[in-house]
């Protein structure tokens, strides 16, 4: 009879830990789709955003910063217009929606550690030329009209 005990009992405790480890499995699972829904969400949130200001350059046909340091003139941007002086000597250089998304890019990634990338291609700017995960996103975006790409 003691044998038999034991053995219910090992058999009890078995199944014991295969059902604490059934929903432990399953909490980590939940909680990785959860983190996986609250990063898409943040990061369709900061997309929205980043269009919104582009669109608001575009409408305005570019927007004039103070040269400085950090912000020179655009090389690929080619216009007669894109370095003006004010009348008290003021330089100022006309900063296009791409060039402006990626000084602000600039900023996020040192400020809040946010990677934001602008890619083609077939890049104007060498440095946004794609990266091989980015090159499959965007062959499906064009042959497939998808709309977003995540792994």
């Amino acid at each position: 009879m003691q044998v038999q005990g034991k053995r219910q009992l090992i058999i009890i405790i078995f199944l014991w830990f295969v059902l604490i480890g059934g929903f432990a499995w399953w909490n980590v699972s939940q909680t990785k789709q959860f983190v996986l829904q609250k990063d898409l969400q943040t990061a369709r949130s900061f997309f929205d955003i980043m269009v919104t200001t582009r669109e608001w350059n575009a409408l305005l046909g570019g927007v004039y910063v103070q040269v400085t340091e950090d912000i020179q003139p655009n090389p690929y941007l080619k216009i007669s217009d894109r370095d003006v002086v004010t009348t008290d000597g003021v330089a100022l250089t006309k900063i296009n929606p791409a060039y402006m998304t990626r000084l602000i890019a600039e900023i996020a990634r040192q400020n809040e550690n946010i990677n934001i990338h602008i890619t083609s291609l077939k890049p104007i700017r060498p440095e946004n030329a794609a990266v091989p995960w980015e090159i499959d996103a965007l062959i499906l975006f064009e042959e497939n009209n998808q709309e977003e790409y995540y792994n």
